[in-house]
């Protein structure tokens, strides 16, 4: 018998208390959405699950278990209507601009992440990434399993590339800021030590988005006008490689030409989880190229 406040709880409230945990149960045992909502109609506690703000953190929960890079990005953009989303990334209607890392798995994409808008197709089980580029690059499919290669926006960044959502229309506002975000350089200095792992904006093409690319930062030296010169090493390159080492200087928001050719933007300083991270991708032999 359920006891509070040494007696025991009437019909309604042994409801209450036992649906958080029929929904825990659920969750568990039940991948699909129509295994969960099977559940729900054993017995009058789980028809209640169906209903109400308990069903709305029941698609919520589903959805963040199933496309968890997807989740980020919507949280982000405030989505109410966990069950639609679901239903629409489903059925490939919606997707969201992720940062995929290892481009199409190609040479000159190593220890990169790239913007791309992607979307899932349940058929394969896979997403399917179309990369913001001023050529045409094809689509990449990726599957579900390896969606360790996908990110929404860092979360250490998104104050400053994804400005405040304090505006009329702040959820479609927030939703095209996410997909804009790319084409934005990274201001400040802040954070950054020398001999730490970075992560640096940089992009070939002039209306082309940045991508973000790993390094080390090799020097800091900040200069007037709250910029800063900095040395990069790219050690995923053989020391002998023209790409190994790079010079720039960041801090405004503005992009300026690199003399490996393109453009960088900002610079950002990774956690120890994300370099870790980033590691997974290193290759198994340093580049020569």
């Amino acid at each position: 018998m359920c006891l509070m406040s040494g007696g025991p709880l009437g019909p309604a409230a042994a409801s209450a208390v036992q649906q958080p945990l029929l929904l825990e149960i659920g969750l568990f045992l039940a991948e699909e959405p129509t295994e969960i909502l099977g559940l729900c109609s054993v017995s009058t506690q789980f028809h209640e699950l169906k209903m109400g703000p308990t069903a709305d953190y029941l698609w919520r929960e589903l959805y963040r278990t199933r496309w968890p890079k997807f989740f980020d990005c919507m949280t982000y953009q405030e989505v109410r209507d966990w069950r639609l989303l679901y239903i629409d990334t489903l059925s490939g209607r919606r997707g969201c601009t992720l940062e995929v890392f290892h481009r199409h798995k190609k040479v000159g994409f190593a220890m990169s992440a790239m913007p791309a808008s992607v979307t899932y197709d349940a058929c394969q089980d896979c997403y399917v990434a179309r990369y913001f580029s001023a050529s045409e690059v094809p689509p990449e499919t990726i599957p579900a399993r390896e969606d360790h290669r996908l990110r929404f926006c860092p979360e250490a960044v998104r104050p400053s590339l994804l400005e405040p959502r304090s505006l009329p229309s702040a959820w479609s506002k927030a939703a095209v800021l996410c997909d804009t975000y790319p084409d934005k350089v990274l201001a400040g200095i802040d954070g950054l030590r020398a001999g730490s792992s970075i992560e640096l904006q940089w992009k070939m093409q002039h209306d082309s988005p940045f991508g973000w690319w790993y390094g080390h930062l090799e020097q800091l030296e900040p200069i007037d006008g709250g910029l800063a010169k900095a040395v990069i090493t790219f050690r995923h390159f053989s020391p002998f490689s023209q790409w190994y080492r790079l010079a720039v200087v960041f801090g405004d928001d503005q992009k300026r030409e690199c003399e490996f050719g393109g453009y960088t933007g900002g610079i950002r300083a990774l956690s120890v989880a994300e370099s870790l991270h980033f590691l997974r991708f290193f290759p198994k032999e340093q580049l020569l190229l």
